[in-house]
């Protein structure tokens, strides 16, 4: 601060005080030309930029532009400005929104949420169909609130054998199609197997409808502003009764979109990697083909493979009910599993395919069971353990203990 500067409390008495309004503040000049400001607790020199020009100019490098901003500012800025742009184009203008945004969902990939279904037998109904197809997820509903299943016929009204099933999920369709291809609509019906694809809208009669399909749409639209407070409502129920299904909370055994066989237990997450098969063989079958044990162990897991991955599958050689198990990484290749394999006929018997309980108990050969008092109580011990041994077991060499 200049020695020579006025005194706070004092500036009324000194001339070369006066108050900027426009500043708020008050200034004086000194004798060698140079302004200053008070803050309040001390005076401070004012920078006009002819001052700052000429600082400038003493300090400059030779070969630089000092009005062009260093290179993390200018990187800066090129960030801002396209994160600017890119706001811009996902901005919908006004009074256009709800239209732009279907306009925007029209122009992309269309979601693929149905499966065509072929060789179908004569006697088909939608309700057999959601009833088979919504194991593999929750189907769609129309505004009757029933699933939404076409059935295809011919200039004579006759059923073809065809159908377009309707999911609310697009995951649900590659699910359907594992589960459900190549198999039995009514198991044992012996009308064949149905096949089961994504259904897909051929590229002729696309391109035909489109008019047709932007009219519909313009009507719905209509159709739309027009509904009334009641069907508003109805619309929002059937889309929480949607949501609801995927949430799998319904305990509703008669419930066609919910899981088979419900929800699942409390505390059944240590045993809901383990599928349980039984009928798979009679120990008729063994004690003829011997090399029956290892077939059947490498077919189950060949096709238990193809719905994720399997670390262990055991053959009980001692159990009259053919019992097989196959334990998987992740629980919901297992549920997968069972949806597939449960009520399937195989040899002429009908496999049973359930989630492993944590309670029943499985006998084989070579476990250390024999006909002496130690060999009783080994047995028992071995069962005991059973349920521990068959969760925490991964390897290979557990299963052929």
């Amino acid at each position: 601060m200049p020695s020579d500067a006025p005194i706070p409390g004092r500036f009324d008495e000194d001339p070369r005080v006066h108050y900027d309004k426009q500043a708020g503040k008050y200034q004086y000049e000194d004798a060698g030309g140079t302004e200053y400001e008070w803050t309040g607790t001390v005076w401070i020199p004012l920078y006009d930029d002819d001052l700052i020009k000429a600082q400038q100019s003493a300090y400059a490098v030779a070969g630089v532009d000092e009005n062009v901003p260093a290179a993390p500012v200018l990187a800066r800025e090129e960030r801002l400005n396209k994160r600017k742009a890119g706001e811009k184009d996902a901005k919908v203008p006004k009074g256009k929104g709800k239209g732009n945004a279907r306009e925007a969902a029209a122009s992309g990939p269309p979601k693929k949420t149905a499966v065509f279904v072929s060789n179908l037998p004569p006697n088909t109904t939608p309700e057999l169909l959601a009833a088979v197809f919504s194991k593999a997820g929750v189907l769609h509903l129309n505004d009757a609130g029933e699933p939404r299943i076409k059935m295809y016929t011919d200039e004579h009204g006759r059923f073809k054998g065809e159908a377009l099933v309707m999911y609310f999920k697009e995951g649900s369709v590659a699910l359907a199609i594992t589960l459900l291809d190549d198999t039995e609509l009514e198991l044992g019906a012996g009308y064949g197997n149905m096949r089961v694809k994504v259904a897909e809208y051929e590229k002729g009669k696309e391109d035909e409808s489109k008019d047709k399909n932007e009219g519909e749409e313009k009507e719905k639209q209509q159709e739309r502003k027009k509904l009334s407070a009641e069907d508003k409502q109805r619309m929002s129920k059937r889309m929480r009764t949607l949501e609801s299904k995927l949430a799998w909370n319904s305990d509703d055994e008669d419930d066609p979109l919910a899981p088979a066989g419900g929800a699942p237990a409390p505390g059944a997450s240590r045993f809901n990697r383990v599928v349980v098969l039984k009928g798979m063989f009679t120990l008729q079958n063994l004690a003829d083909e011997p090399e029956l044990l290892l077939e059947l162990k490498e077919d189950v897991r060949e096709e238990a493979e193809t719905l994720g991955d399997v670390t262990n599958v055991v053959l009980y050689d001692k159990e009259e009910d053919g019992v097989m198990t196959i334990k998987f990484k992740d629980a919901t290749a297992a549920q997968a599993c069972v949806l597939k394999m449960h009520g399937r006929f195989f040899d002429g018997r009908q496999i049973s395919a359930t989630l492993y309980n944590g309670r029943e108990r499985f006998a084989k050969s070579g476990s250390g069971a024999g006909g002496s008092g130690d060999g009783d109580k080994e047995e028992q011990d071995r069962l005991d353990s059973f349920a521990q041994w068959l969760v925490e077991g991964d390897g290979e060499g557990e299963a052929e203990a």
